[in-house]
């Protein structure tokens, strides 16, 4: 897992929601919105802000040298 911290901050496919105060198993969020979650932690993190779980939001059309995705793919 360290190897994918730090570098750049993952771009999520999910809109930036308040998420549900109950647990749920593959939370799909919502279907719109004006601003996409972003997590991990780039370059310019702390370590306090370097978690896998750290979520913040961003414009879909803004663009920077920080935010980064990773392709995956479904287990059949």
């Amino acid at each position: 897992l360290k190897d994918i911290l730090g570098n750049v901050h993952e771009w999520c496919w999910d809109w930036h929601v308040s998420l549900p105060g109950t647990v749920l198993t593959d939370y799909e969020g919502a279907t719109s919105g004006t601003t996409k979650i972003i997590s991990g932690g780039d370059y310019t993190c702390s370590a306090a802000q370097m978690r896998i779980g750290g979520r913040r939001s961003i414009s879909p059309t803004r663009s920077t040298a920080q935010n980064g995705f990773r392709l995956v793919r479904t287990l059949n």
